[in-house]
């Protein structure tokens, strides 16, 4: 994610009150998808989009995600690291 993107989320965490469900609805709030739909080869932003897919507890969505990032990039660092975690988890 950019840093002005990052910055902008952590803003409105902080006014919501923090913690990770306002965490998590600020994230599936962020504009990931729009992004996604203009820049569709952009595997670092699909990886951070797997993440809010996760956190919001679509471990099926997540790991769709994350599965096609690591066929696109397998050379990126993180993703087997989240899809160990997503493993452990069924669906």
């Amino acid at each position: 994610m950019c840093g002005r993107m990052r910055s902008n989320c952590a803003r409105a965490i902080a006014s919501a009150g923090g913690g990770i469900v306002a965490s998590i609805s600020i994230l599936n709030a962020a504009p990931l998808p729009k992004i996604l739909a203009d820049r569709p080869d952009w595997v670092d932003a699909r990886v951070q989009l797997g993440l809010t897919r996760y956190l919001a507890g679509d471990t099926s969505e997540a790991r769709t995600i994350w599965q096609a990032c690591q066929s696109q990039r397998p050379d990126l660092e993180g993703i087997a690291a989240y899809l160990a975690m997503v493993e452990r988890i069924p669906g």
